[in-house]
């Protein structure tokens, strides 16, 4: 009798854990990764994050960040080679500065990295890359050419 009234007891009291609403602050959603880490910061619209509570085999991950077109390290124009160290360089100082990064709205994007609204400490970042005028809006459209060098 008492086994029975010990098994009852846990069985209700995991189902009172399971139906918990405690929200955790660094608890993912859906498409919601929070307090991520960053492993490295590729360039100016792209790092690799860690995740957290993400199995190992997908972490860390690339991420791009959404809304963004930040110039190619890898170009051969001297001009825009410059201008993606200064994009890189910035992203890399917010992310490093940030003591918390979450990425929201998180989608996969064509190359199957993340493409994710990224937020450090609050802000958005993608926005504040805009505001500097490292990079230019994009939204997946077909890319045109652009000149980094007379687009400040």
């Amino acid at each position: 009798m008492r086994t029975y009234s010990l098994c009852v007891l846990l069985i209700l009291s995991l189902g009172f854990l399971k139906g918990s609403t405690r929200i955790y602050p660094c608890a993912n959603a859906e498409t919601v990764f929070r307090c991520v880490g960053v492993k490295d910061v590729h360039d100016g619209d792209g790092f690799k994050a860690i995740l957290n509570n993400v199995n190992p085999f997908f972490s860390p991950i690339l991420v791009r960040i959404n809304g963004i077109d930040a110039p190619e390290i890898r170009s051969r124009d001297a001009c825009e080679k410059a201008r993606a160290i200064e994009a890189r360089e910035f992203l890399k100082g917010i992310l490093d500065k940030a003591a918390r990064i979450d990425l929201v709205n998180v989608k996969k994007d064509k190359y199957f990295r993340l493409l994710a609204d990224v937020q450090a400490d609050g802000v958005d970042v993608g926005t504040e890359i805009l505001q500097k005028k490292l990079a230019r809006p994009y939204h997946g459209e077909a890319k045109t050419a652009f000149d980094w060098c007379s687009s400040r």
